[in-house]
């Protein structure tokens, strides 16, 4: 019979507050993805801002000339990183956050658009080992990032989505993921 093809784990991680929900299995055979629809309105400007910096990264800011963004295909994954999982996860991830909200109020990023509620949106997405600290911890990656202003709202429903899914299909830390743009 073929080794594999499930994976049994009990990530601490994923369900903090409910010790049953811990406990769970996939199929490690697959390559997890969770795709955002540009269409939908509730997440709109999230996926457009996904979308055009996979697709022009040279044209996002911050500016880094030749930088690569991945996580829009299959075979060129983003990798979880789950704060909770440990220390050295949750300092990652406040760098991480450290980064783009420094970058986000400099006056190197465009000013927001004058009507709405607007947030800096970053992508890779903070709770990934590509985000925007990455040269912290792997040499010739600053600026390896994509800042852009979007609606308030479509941020947040989007970083649900987002958390919702690593818990629900059981995405552990390091864990290789992509977010196909439809």
């Amino acid at each position: 019979m073929p080794e594999g093809g499930m994976r049994f784990d009990s990530a601490y991680y994923l369900a903090p507050n409910s010790p049953t929900e811990r406990l769970g299995s996939v199929f490690d055979r697959a390559r997890p993805g969770m795709s955002y629809d540009e269409g939908e309105t509730a997440i709109h400007d999230v996926a457009e801002h996904i979308r055009g910096a996979c697709a022009n990264p040279d044209a996002t800011d911050p500016y880094a000339p030749g930088k690569h963004l991945a996580g829009a295909t299959r075979d060129d994954p983003l990798h979880r990183l789950a704060a909770s999982a440990g220390q050295s996860q949750q300092d990652c991830y406040n760098a991480n956050r450290n980064e783009t909200y420094g970058f986000c109020n400099s006056p190197f990023m465009p000013p927001k658009p004058p009507q709405g509620e607007w947030q800096c949106d970053e992508y890779p997405f903070a709770s990934t080992y590509e985000g925007s600290a990455r040269y912290r911890y792997e040499q010739n990656y600053r600026g390896w990032w994509s800042a852009a202003w979007v609606l308030k709202n479509d941020n947040e429903e989007a970083g649900a989505r987002l958390g919702r899914w690593y818990a629900n299909d059981r995405i552990l830390d390091n864990e290789p993921f992509f977010i196909p743009i439809t």
